[in-house]
């Protein structure tokens, strides 16, 4: 019995020495390769921005002279990073010994929308971004012009706008070769959308079935292969495709 517990105490003993051991040789490392500057950052990798300048993430990354990977917060610099304007997520990563990877998704926009009292960018997921002259040149993007006098746009991020982003967001994964041809969309009082499509054509549908009314456009277009040939093509009259044929379409 007594050298059961003498032995447990050995044992306590030396498994706390090689804690302690280990500890101090961490320490020793740490400490020796600050002062040889061996995990010094010396490199900062960012990848997949293609709109936001590199120095903006730099800037906010806040890495001063001789910082040290080790102590390095990668989750303090996340967040920082996707704080910024048009970035949609960010994953930092630390490659030793002096190597930091950002790597950016960035916000993809869908329109440039202007109501009675604001003005901003809708992406595709129907989040509202704050205007930027330098976004409208840098993005292929519709003008969206969203006439009906509504206090729900006094917050940008609400579910109506919302809604209109992921509508537009679907007609352009599901109908791609109208959706790249329309350059304005009006919004009216009475709940109609009309549609500049190429140089001349107006489309007139109606805002509670739009999907329904892209899904008889995209048919329509399979049928006649080129919309242009329309001046007007009116889907909001129910079970009815309204069309006025332009008679001289210029070459």
């Amino acid at each position: 019995m007594i050298l059961s517990k003498i032995n447990k105490k050995l044992f306590k003993i030396k498994y706390y020495r090689t804690i302690l051991f280990s500890l101090i040789i961490i320490i020793s490392v740490i400490k020796y390769s600050q002062l040889i500057r061996f995990t010094e950052i010396k490199n900062i990798k960012i990848v997949g921005n293609k709109f936001i300048n590199k120095s903006i993430i730099e800037e906010v990354m806040e890495i001063i002279p001789s910082s040290d990977l080790i102590f390095f917060n990668v989750g303090k610099t996340q967040q920082k990073i996707n704080d910024i304007n048009y970035i949609k997520s960010c994953r930092v990563s630390r490659i030793f010994p002096s190597t930091i990877i950002v790597e950016i998704i960035e916000n993809e926009p869908l329109a440039h929308v202007k109501t009675h009292k604001k003005e901003f960018i809708l992406d595709k997921n129907g989040f509202s971004l704050p205007i930027s002259e330098k976004a409208i040149e840098h993005f292929p993007m519709l003008k969206l012009n969203y006439n009906k006098d509504l206090t729900v746009f006094d917050n940008m991020n609400n579910p109506l706008i919302k809604n209109i982003g992921l509508k537009l967001n679907n007609i352009k994964n599901n109908f791609p070769q109208i959706y790249n041809g329309i350059s304005i969309i009006d919004y009216t009082q009475r709940g109609d959308i009309k549609i500049k499509y190429a140089k001349s054509t107006n489309i007139y549908v109606n805002e509670d079935e739009i999907n329904l009314h892209f899904k008889i456009l995209d048919k329509f277009k399979d049928l006649t292969k080129d919309l242009t040939n329309y001046s007007i093509i009116d889907l909001r009259v129910k079970d009815q495709l309204i069309v006025k044929e332009i008679k001289f379409k210029k070459s």
